[in-house]
C-alpha cells in the first residue's frame, strides 16, 4: 500500500498547475449545472452541515468508559443507527 506522502506527491505532480497562469484566468459567474471542469476563484462554504447531526465516519460501537473498565463484563446492545441516521436513544449505565 502506498503511503500518504507518496500519494500526496503523486497528486501534486499529476494535477495541472494554474498558479503559473493565474493572470490568464478571469472570474465569472456561472450556473451550478455548468461548473464541471472549472476552478473556484474563492473559498466555498456550505450553509448547512450534512448530515445535520453529530455522526461518525466509521462503523463501530459506542460505550461508556466506566462500563468497560471491568474485564469480562457483558454489555447490552440498546439500539442501532444505520448510515445517515442519528441514534435517537440514550446511552445509560451498562
Amino acid at each position: 500500500m502506498a503511503g500518504v506522502k507518496r500519494c500526496h506527491d503523486f497528486c501534486l505532480r499529476s494535477a495541472p498547475s494554474i498558479s503559473q497562469h493565474r493572470s490568464d484566468y478571469k472570474s465569472q459567474a456561472c450556473r451550478v449545472d455548468r461548473l464541471a471542469g472549472r476552478i473556484a476563484c474563492q473559498d466555498i462554504h456550505a450553509r448547512l452541515t450534512q448530515p445535520p447531526f453529530d455522526s461518525s465516519a466509521m462503523d463501530g460501537y459506542a460505550v461508556k468508559l466506566d462500563d468497560v473498565t471491568t474485564q469480562g463484563r457483558t454489555l447490552s446492545i440498546i439500539g442501532e443507527a444505520p448510515a445517515g441516521a442519528p441514534f435517537n436513544g440514550a446511552v445509560g449505565i451498562g
